[in-house]
């Protein structure tokens, strides 16, 4: 009996891998890929797509070229830890600012802010409801018009400087 032919199989280093490939083999977005290839780490070959020994030597180069760089490069779009530790020490600051403007009363609390804006309301409303039983007599025996005009000014401006004390 003969023996099989054994089927020959060829370098897998050496086979083209899509992008979509790369990026569910080494676990990341598919942008990943686009940004590794766009900063140079790996390049496009045949049909756009990737040799798979040329992009895990192309990451590997990269990764090594970080590591031993003394300040780690930042991805882009992400901030460095020195920069998102100046934010936190800003807001810090900020937090201890708005604390510290409430303490002194510079600054209330909204729920407070809207009920006493609700209570101005209720009440100038109120005052300009008793306008017509104050005075609705006197307006309706004045025949002169211009006195009118000047009774129900007076009228208003005795309910808005009352309402300012």
């Amino acid at each position: 009996m003969t023996q099989p032919a054994l089927m020959e199989i060829g370098d897998p280093l050496q086979e083209p891998v899509s992008s979509s490939k790369l990026a569910e083999g080494y676990g990341v977005d598919i942008r990943t890929i686009q940004l590794w290839d766009e900063k140079g780490w790996i390049a496009r070959k045949d049909r756009g797509l990737y040799i798979l020994g040329e992009v895990l030597k192309g990451v590997y180069d990269a990764q090594r070229e970080l590591i031993n760089r003394k300040k780690p490069e930042t991805p882009e779009g992400m901030e460095s830890s020195d920069e998102a530790e100046r934010r936190k020490k800003i807001a810090e600051a900020n937090i201890r600012e708005l604390e510290e403007s409430e303490k002194k009363r510079d600054l209330l609390p909204r729920s407070e802010v809207e009920k006493a804006t609700f209570e101005m309301a209720r009440q100038l409303r109120e005052a300009f409801e008793n306008i017509p039983s104050r005075i609705g007599d006197i307006v309706a025996a004045e025949a002169d018009p211009a006195k009118v005009k000047q009774l129900l000014g007076m009228e208003f401006n005795r309910v808005l400087e009352n309402l300012s004390k």
